[in-house]
């Protein structure tokens, strides 16, 4: 019988020496790549001119040092020449010819180099921040103008960012800026706004940000209104929710047709451990649509996950309808409605908690708005229990949920 160990030895001093190989081959690599390193970065090179006379790159880059670090202004100029006689086509040796010119009092020449450097590279993205930065050092609006707009819409990532900070150092004013970059970069300059909650631009560019075709575009309302909300620009939310998004009805989505936003004046459910939650579609029985909570009976939570930020008018009582249904529903503390003013003074009101096993029932709940609230929240809510049995499990469905405004008008 053939003994299967002598193979296998056979095979691991073969994997032995190729792993032996390789680590060498990886240890001379990292040799080179340290060489070079060094070489790039700290290594004197007493001559570049004849060391990198065929590298534009190399050449570039040790222009820019006497330049710039070494206020060697005549080896940086004949650097620069050699570079562009390697490669006459090599835009960083040109831009920064240009600034040398700039550096040197010959402003003219410095502006022509620029302009030729931006003719032969427009609309050309790998030179496009290189071209902006020295048009901005410059001050070369027109170029940046045109430069500016084309990175802004077509070079995403941390070089659009940086073109939307500059844009707004440039054109503080957010309408100016808007003009001058033009129609194709409303969208990112609004967005932009909106993402580094700068409010005041944010609403004077909405105007022209709402007339936009945008496929994004409720995910871009709706960051938007947030801010609003966040910096207690309730009117102004309210009016854009109502000709975006929400409509006329005073609740959104009460018959829970559709899923949450999780923003603005839509609903929000956030998750929790304790339950999960899901949208039911009409069935036997039930015939609307409803939302299903099925709390597991793991904890006595304090319930508040379920809620909507309702713009309303102030000195109006209101009335919150709906229909619900439990079953199995534990613990002396079930689920209830109740509503609360929104960063203002307003009586808490409740209606009675829901039974624990019980059919579709309608509830009805009258509240009022004070005068100086702008917004209340009306959320599901259940307090925890102090019993000894206080885990919260059972199921609990809402549906049918609607929000209408008294009438008191004939009241004396």
């Amino acid at each position: 019988m053939t003994n299967p160990m002598v193979p296998l030895s056979r095979h691991k001093g073969a994997r032995l020496l190729v792993f032996a190989l390789l680590t060498g081959l990886a240890v001379l690599q990292l040799r080179l790549a340290l060489t070079a390193q060094h070489e790039y970065s700290s290594h004197p090179v007493h001559d570049p001119l004849t060391a990198y006379r065929g590298n534009p790159r190399m050449l570039t880059w040790h222009a820019k040092q006497a330049h710039l670090f070494n206020g060697d202004l005549g080896a940086a100029e004949t650097l620069y020449r050699q570079a562009l006689i390697a490669n006459p086509v090599f835009i960083p040796a040109w831009l920064g010819l240009a600034e040398l010119r700039n550096d040197t009092g010959n402003n003219p020449a410095a502006h022509a180099i620029l302009e030729l450097v931006s003719g032969y590279t427009d609309n050309v993205k790998r030179w496009s921040w290189d071209k902006v930065l020295v048009a901005y050092q410059f001050r070369r609006l027109d170029l940046l103008a045109t430069d500016l707009a084309y990175i802004i819409a077509e070079v995403p990532g941390k070089t659009q960012a940086d073109a939307l900070r500059m844009a707004g150092t440039v054109w503080p004013d957010p309408i100016e800026r808007a003009d001058t970059l033009g129609p194709a970069v409303v969208g990112h300059l609004f967005r932009h706004a909106v993402r580094t909650r700068a409010l005041d631009d944010a609403i004077a560019l909405w105007p022209r940000f709402e007339t936009l075709e945008n496929d994004q575009r409720q995910g871009d309302v709706l960051r938007f209104l947030n801010l609003l909300i966040a910096e207690d620009q309730i009117r102004l939310a309210a009016e854009i929710w109502r000709h975006t998004i929400g409509g006329t009805p005073l609740l959104h989505n009460g018959d829970f047709a559709t899923p949450p936003l999780q923003a603005a004046f839509g609903w929000r459910i956030r998750r929790h451990a304790a339950f999960v939650w899901q949208l039911a579609p009409p069935n036997m029985n039930h015939s609307f649509p409803a939302l299903h909570l099925r709390f597991n009976g793991q904890e006595n939570i304090a319930f508040h996950h379920v809620w909507q930020l309702v713009p309303l008018r102030g000195g109006q009582d209101y009335l919150l309808q709906g229909q619900w249904q439990s079953t199995a529903l534990t613990t002396n503390e079930r689920p209830l409605f109740e509503v609360t003013g929104h960063k203002c003074q307003a009586p808490r009101t409740r209606t009675d908690m829901i039974a624990a096993d019980q059919a579709w029932q309608p509830f009805t709940l009258r509240f009022h708005v004070p005068h100086d609230c702008e917004a209340m929240v009306v959320r599901l809510r259940r307090t925890p229990s102090h019993h000894i049995d206080n885990r919260l499990g059972g199921e609990l469905r809402l549906a049918d949920l609607r929000l209408t405004a008294v009438d008191t008008s004939g009241q004396p």
